[in-house]
């Protein structure tokens, strides 16, 4: 357990075979101050059945171990949307992710739209549903 500054304790878990949140995003940093490739920023919805199936979930982690800032969130249409920024391969590579999504998942659509980048940090994020 670790103890942040005037916060209760929090534990901290780390599952075998994935690297953990803050490596992640310590190499996306890493690999945007080195230049590692154009820096790109995709904004997606994602139709099918794709809610109740854990998409925004997994799509967190691949996300995250891809070193990506951004967010996922479900709609209430029955859509999940999706803003994901950094190394122009590894959004590329998300959004093939995303056209599968996780096995319980049945994808029929993918809008995606590329906008300028933000400079987002903080990593990969679930937001409310909108």
């Amino acid at each position: 357990k670790h103890r942040a500054p005037g916060r209760r304790w929090i534990a901290l878990t780390w599952r075998p075979g994935r690297k953990r949140r803050a490596e992640a995003m310590a190499e996306a940093s890493d690999a945007q101050e080195a230049g590692a490739g154009d820096v790109a920023r995709a904004h997606a919805f994602v139709g099918g059945k794709v809610q109740g199936v854990f998409y925004r979930k997994n799509a967190v982690i691949q996300a995250s171990e891809r070193g990506l800032a951004g967010w996922v969130r479900n709609l209430r249409d029955g859509r999940v949307e999706l803003a994901a920024e950094g190394p122009r391969e590894q959004v590329e590579d998300l959004l093939r992710w995303c056209r599968t999504g996780p096995r319980k998942a049945q994808v029929d659509d993918v809008e995606v739209s590329w906008e300028t980048p933000e400079g987002v940090s903080g990593g990969f994020r679930q937001l409310k549903d909108g």
